[in-house]
């Protein structure tokens, strides 16, 4: 909680159902609908999908990824790991289509050590909707309440309280009870800090922003684009910035 001190005597942050209901996972639903089963059956099947790609692909480079783990540590450079965006259902159905065709270069030419994947991730994918829309089916028109009495009221009395915000902490993605007060002050504070990081654009469009992103980004990835190693990093840049465009 981050609360001004007349806000941590409001009675709503100290009640246990609000704490109980901003606990749960980003991912919860408090009246979910039967197609919203498959919905999700869907999405986990291309997350699953990609996932099951990423070992295979660890098992194909694994000696130059062992490589490049010895290289790194004796050059004294940390362990790095990337962050990881989640994409849209869209973005991850495309994602896991383009790992298993022939356009992905490691794919097409690894792919004979693994011939029966492609096949059996199908026939799983095939099973598990089969099943889902089965369930489905039978609850289609249902729906059911994933809160108690209390949970539900508490929403209710967050949604309308105008001097709370209920959002995501910067760190760790935790959920976070703050002062509608102080997140706007933050936020003007960032927005316009004593350094100048940011600056104000008028009369400018978005579509005009992103096309100098796009322009600038290319000027400074020429000069590393076929650097070794960096090839499949471009490409996958190249495709975040045009479908941004």
């Amino acid at each position: 909680m981050i609360l001004t001190d007349d806000h941590w005597n409001l009675p709503i942050v100290k009640n246990i159902s609000v704490l109980k209901l901003i606990a749960r996972s980003g991912n919860f639903i408090p009246t979910p609908a039967a197609n919203q089963l498959l919905i999700n059956i869907r999405r986990s099947l291309n997350i699953f999908c990609i996932r099951v790609y990423r070992c295979f692909s660890k098992n194909v480079y694994s000696k130059l990824i062992e490589q490049g783990a010895k290289e790194a540590q004796d050059a004294g450079l940390p362990i790095w790991h990337p962050c990881v965006f989640h994409h849209g259902d869209t973005m991850l159905k495309k994602q896991r289509d383009f790992l298993f065709s022939d356009a992905n270069k490691t794919w097409r030419e690894h792919r004979g050590r693994v011939p029966g994947l492609r096949s059996t991730l199908a026939r799983f994918e095939s099973l598990t909707v089969s099943k889902a829309e089965a369930i489905c089916n039978s609850l289609r028109g249902c729906k059911w309440n994933n809160l108690s009495f209390l949970e539900r009221s508490a929403l209710v009395d967050l949604r309308s309280n105008p001097h709370l915000r209920l959002c995501q902490a910067d760190k760790g993605m935790g959920p976070a009870i703050v002062s509608e007060s102080i997140y706007r002050q933050r936020l003007a504070l960032t927005l316009r800090d004593a350094a100048g990081t940011y600056k104000e654009l008028v009369g400018v469009t978005v579509d005009q922003v992103m096309k100098s992103m796009h322009k600038d980004f290319q000027a400074m990835a020429a000069p590393i684009r076929k650097v070794k190693g960096f090839h499949t990093l471009f490409r996958i840049f190249d495709k975040y910035h045009e479908a941004c465009l």
